[in-house]
């Protein structure tokens, strides 16, 4: 037999524990509460991941200050005195030039380039393929001749290779050939005028793409002043890791069409290409596109299958000393006098010496 339950009203929790609590405590515990989570937030925000930057040493690379007039040669110049506009800029993601705020998408246009559709991203404004004349820019002394350009630069692991010049027992000057590579390239870029277009690709067995809000795959950008900057961001966060894979990289490249490819690496005889891979570059190409190639190395190898691919492409291949290139940087910093005799440094068909630097897995 069940017997009878007496109605009881229950009384909501928080209303209980108010009526346990005086006021004040109620809401000490309350803010109590707040904070603490709040400081759960904060740890773990700071727990996440991040990218890894790398800062670029251009005074290793021959410049005293980012004012110095030799920083114009190897790198974009960034305003060192802002505005309070521009301070509010730098906290935001800056976007591609130019950008309006709404309807980004319905602006962009191809460029009709000799009969064949560019794949150019200009957003919110049209341009004239006619008027935008070639020009002339280098990468480690490849001249390349167009008005779109694409840099394909490595950056496994090996590229963090250390080249030291001592003088008396004592370092006097350092260079990487990642850090070399990063100040060419932005003293190309500068080449560019507001006109022409350009993209960045650096890679390992992975490609990172230069990016930005607005753009999209297979597109190029506008080498506007505010896009440069924006790049120079971009190539001063990359830093050295992995294997070498070339050849993604450069197929995301000759998608975009452009005139000429600046492709650098130091990759080995096992990371080359093979014939039917480059049978396949050949055949996404379909002529257009020059392949410039720097390589660095310890040694020349002749055979290599990225001599075949500038070659084929009518572009050019150069083998880069990297022991050379850092004595002549080194020189320009420090002058003959600081410098080793020039009978002690290796001739360009010479090994460096000591053991070539450990490849990624």
């Amino acid at each position: 037999m069940t017997l009878p339950r007496e109605s009881v009203e229950e009384e909501p929790v928080s209303q209980t524990v108010s009526n346990m609590l005086p006021s004040w405590l109620a809401s000490l515990v309350v803010h109590l509460a707040l904070v603490l989570l709040l400081a759960v937030f904060t740890v773990v925000g700071e727990a996440g991941w991040q990218a890894h930057t790398v800062e670029l040493d251009f005074e290793s690379l021959g410049v005293e200050s980012p004012e110095d007039d030799a920083m114009m040669a190897a790198a974009i110049e960034i305003p060192s005195e802002l505005d309070q506009d521009d301070a509010l800029e730098e906290l935001t993601p800056e976007p591609l030039d130019p950008v309006e705020p709404l309807d980004v998408f319905s602006k962009i246009e191809l460029v009709e380039t000799g009969g064949t559709t560019s794949t150019a991203e200009v957003i919110g404004e049209a341009i004239s393929p006619s008027g935008v004349n070639p020009i002339k820019t280098s990468v480690f002394g490849q001249v390349g001749e167009g008005s779109e350009f694409v840099y394909v630069f490595d950056r496994s692991d090996s590229m963090n290779s250390t080249f030291s010049f001592t003088s008396e027992g004592e370092t006097v000057f350092s260079v990487t050939p990642l850090a070399a590579s990063k100040a060419e390239l932005m003293r190309s870029l500068k080449d560019l005028s507001d006109n022409h277009l350009f993209h960045i690709l650096f890679y390992n067995h992975e490609v990172w793409k230069f990016d930005a809000p607005g753009l999209r795959d297979d597109r190029l950008v506008l080498a506007t002043s505010r896009n440069k900057r924006r790049a120079s961001k971009f190539v001063a966060s990359v830093y050295g890791t992995g294997r070498t894979k070339h050849i993604p990289p450069l197929e995301a490249a000759l998608r975009m069409h452009p005139d000429v490819i600046f492709l650098l690496t130091d990759g080995e005889e096992k990371d080359d290409p093979t014939e039917s891979e480059l049978r396949r570059l050949r055949k996404l190409n379909d002529g257009r596109t020059k392949i410039n190639v720097i390589q660095f190395c310890y040694k020349p190898r002749t055979n290599g299958t990225l001599v075949k691919l500038a070659e084929e492409t009518g572009g050019q291949h150069t083998f880069m000393d990297m022991a050379r290139l850092g004595a002549e940087l080194a020189e320009k910093q420090l002058g003959p006098r600081g410098m080793p005799p020039k009978d002690d440094m290796p001739a360009d068909d010479q090994t460096v010496a000591g053991d070539p630097p450990a490849v990624g897995p």
